[in-house]
């Protein structure tokens, strides 16, 4: 699932950076159902094109994904505008990264804490590194609360459906890796 996670964050921050000029609508179940279908073709189709979507994070590798035509060309083939599978795919990411954070946030913010206390009342730690590990935990601790607060802004019909197919939606993204 790694590599459908990192492709759909990438496009979610691409999206989130560059929206089309157009408003989209909300997404409905057949469009989800059709996306899930697609998904996992449509990254190793992209991958075969030289596109390392699971590892490369530079924002230029979508700017050329989106200039490549032999992608527009697999995408039309399959029946989508190049902008509505994209907005499918950073909103479908969003959703299910809030929703997983969401699930798993008190208990990851418990553990968080339990850490800084630990390394708060740890004399063998200077105080330097302290303040430095304090701060690493703050910033993942707010990381974790902005990945959770990304599904506040879907329409909430998308949010409703990625609730209740996340299972579908995990199985897609572990099919494209």
């Amino acid at each position: 699932m790694r590599k459908g996670l990192w492709f759909g964050l990438l496009v979610a921050l691409v999206w989130m950076t560059c929206p089309p000029a157009m408003a989209e609508s909300p997404f409905n179940l057949k469009e989800l159902d059709k996306f899930l279908a697609d998904f996992p073709g449509f990254v190793r189709f992209s991958e075969e094109q030289g596109e390392a979507i699971g590892a490369d994070t530079r924002p230029g590798m979508w700017t050329s994904l989106k200039m490549n035509d032999e992608i527009k060309g697999f995408l039309d083939k399959k029946g989508w505008d190049f902008e509505r599978f994209f907005y499918m795919a950073s909103h479908v990411t969003a959703g299910l990264m809030a929703a997983e954070v969401r699930a798993q946030g008190p208990e990851i913010i418990a553990q968080m804490e339990a850490q800084m206390a630990a390394i708060a009342n740890n004399p063998q730690i200077p105080d330097a590194m302290k303040q430095q590990l304090m701060a690493q935990m703050q910033s993942g601790m707010t990381q974790a609360g902005a990945v959770g607060a990304a599904g506040d802004d879907l329409p909430p019909q998308e949010m409703d459906l990625i609730l209740k197919h996340k299972a579908r939606i995990r199985k897609a993204f572990e099919r494209a890796e």
